[in-house]
C-alpha cells in the first residue's frame, strides 16, 4: 500500500486525515497505518510477531471506524503493540473480526511527536467515490 493514501488536513486545533482506499480492509488497514503516522515514527522490536484476534461490531460504519481508530490507538498507547498486518476474517458496515500480527514497540528508537487524546465523531465519515472509498476523521490532539 502507498503512503500517498494518507492525506493530512488543516484544521485549527486537531489533527484531520483522510484515508483513500479501494475497499472496505485496505481502508481500515490504512487507518491504522494513519494512527501510526499521526503519532509520530513508533518502530517494532525486532522479535517475531504475536497474533491478536480483534473483533468490532458498531450500529453503522462511521462507528465502526471510530471504535477500529480507538482500539489501534489502545494498542500503541497502552499495550505499546504495534501491529505489521491484518488478515481480516470478516468485514461489513457494522462488523469486523481480523488477525493482527503485532510486536511491542521499540520505546528506546520510536519517536513520538503528538499523543492523540482520543477519536472524535467531529466530520466523522466514509464515502463512496468513483475510485472506491475516502474516510476522514480528526484527533484530538
Amino acid at each position: 500500500m502507498n503512503d500517498d493514501l494518507i492525506e493530512i488536513l488543516d484544521h485549527t486545533a486537531d489533527l484531520a486525515m483522510r484515508i483513500h482506499a479501494e475497499n472496505k480492509s485496505d481502508l481500515f488497514k490504512l487507518s491504522a497505518r494513519a494512527v501510526y503516522q499521526a503519532v509520530g515514527k513508533p518502530i517494532a522490536q525486532d522479535i517475531p510477531g504475536e497474533k491478536y484476534t480483534l473483533e468490532l461490531r458498531a450500529g453503522n460504519q462511521e462507528d465502526l471506524l471510530h471504535d477500529w481508530l480507538a482500539e489501534i490507538l489502545y494498542y500503541v498507547q497502552v499495550r505499546h503493540i504495534l501491529f505489521d498486518r491484518f488478515e481480516f476474517e470478516a468485514i461489513n458496515d457494522t462488523y469486523l473480526k481480523t488477525v493482527a500480527e503485532g510486536r511491542p514497540l521499540d520505546l528506546t528508537r520510536s519517536e513520538f511527536e503528538v499523543e492523540i487524546k482520543a477519536v472524535t465523531y467531529h466530520h466523522l465519515k466514509i464515502e463512496q467515490t468513483d475510485q472506491g472509498l475516502t474516510a476522514t476523521f480528526i484527533f484530538d490532539i
